[in-house]
């Protein structure tokens, strides 16, 4: 999904504002996925830490995760380039892997991210060397094999090349915090994402928002990246051991989204259908643990997120034909439907 709204400049309180800039869908241009947030809230309200159990209502727990070398698809049969490459560089080890899966691909989706795995696997990043999701996989067009996929432009549900990249930029990041890389530019959503845990994702546009990384490691990492199914899986491999990271993460606050009802002239009078769950404004600030084995553990802030809330949609048949008024709207519940 992209961004493709105008913001204004917003005001509030005693002259407390910021002003967001547009964003505009070209050929390629923005990449899919795109809801980048331009300005993360710096507030320090609650204290609210959120629980495994508090998470899951978020985001599914088992649609993302870290994977270890016997859970990955071609674990047992490496394929031909990937051995090769570590012969090459000497990059034997596993150094760390990440899976999401894809709850519900829209339109071409999942072929926009086989062909951003398939750009992805196989890069070499040297020590010391910075590298650019953006130079790696993009533009993000047909020409470059990519098809149409999602994009929310002003509360609905559209077409554009490339939908569906973000995932692999968001695999990539969680993978390579896992491998202790450096992470020099990445960029939340603004809008929370149906794949990955609020704090975690990753969103890109060409010609703007990047993921860049870099290698300060004393030796070559090799990434490799697959789809099988609906999953996609993102490995690092080098000949180096990571200590051990764990995500944290505090809810600051959180509200469900506003209810949009709109008459739909296919629907018979009483019948409602959920054309977009919704999703909840959520504001969290994110941290990592580095579990050293030498020493203290280290607590590394990684910021505070906010993410706007995106309406939830009911089409409804209307009474009296096309042209009859909705009823009094009804208020949200559960959020993300």
């Amino acid at each position: 999904m992209i961004e493709a709204r105008r913001y204004g400049l917003l005001a509030s309180g005693l002259a407390v504002g910021f002003f967001l800039l547009s964003a505009l869908i070209g050929h390629g241009w923005i990449a899919p996925d795109g809801f980048t947030t331009l300005l993360a809230i710096p507030t320090s309200t609650g204290n609210e830490s959120i629980s495994a159990a508090e998470l899951s209502k978020l985001v599914n727990p088992h649609l993302y995760g870290q994977v270890t070398a016997a859970e990955l698809p071609w674990s047992s049969t490496p394929p031909a380039r990937l051995r090769l490459l570590q012969e090459e560089h000497g990059a034997a080890r596993l150094v760390a892997a990440f899976r999401t899966t894809l709850p519900r691909p829209l339109y071409e989706e999942l072929a926009n991210v086989k062909r951003g795995a398939e750009l992805l696997a196989g890069t070499v990043i040297q020590p010391g060397e910075l590298f650019s999701i953006n130079r790696a996989l993009g533009p993000y067009t047909r020409a470059r094999g990519y098809r149409d996929g999602p994009m929310y432009a002003d509360g609905q549900l559209l077409r554009a090349e490339g939908g569906g990249v973000c995932k692999v930029a968001t695999n990539l990041y969680n993978a390579a915090v896992l491998a202790g890389l450096e992470i020099v530019e990445r960029h939340p959503h603004s809008m929370m994402v149906s794949y990955i845990a609020p704090g975690r994702d990753a969103a890109v546009t060409f010609g703007g928002k990047d993921l860049r990384i870099r290698n300060n490691q004393q030796a070559p990492v090799i990434i490799w990246s697959e789809v099988h199914g609906h999953t996609l899986y993102v490995a690092i491999y080098s000949n180096y051991q990571p200590p051990k990271i764990t995500w944290e993460h505090q809810l600051i606050s959180r509200s469900s989204p506003p209810l949009h009802r709109r008459a739909a002239r296919d629907l018979p009078p009483g019948e409602e259908r959920v054309v977009f769950p919704g999703y909840d404004s959520v504001t969290v600030r994110t941290w990592i643990v580095i579990h050293h084995t030498d020493r203290p553990a280290e607590r590394r802030n990684l910021g505070v997120t906010y993410y706007r809330a995106l309406p939830r949609v009911i089409e409804y048949g209307p009474e009296y034909g096309p042209a009859a008024k909705p009823p009094s709207p009804r208020p949200a519940s559960g959020g993300r439907g």
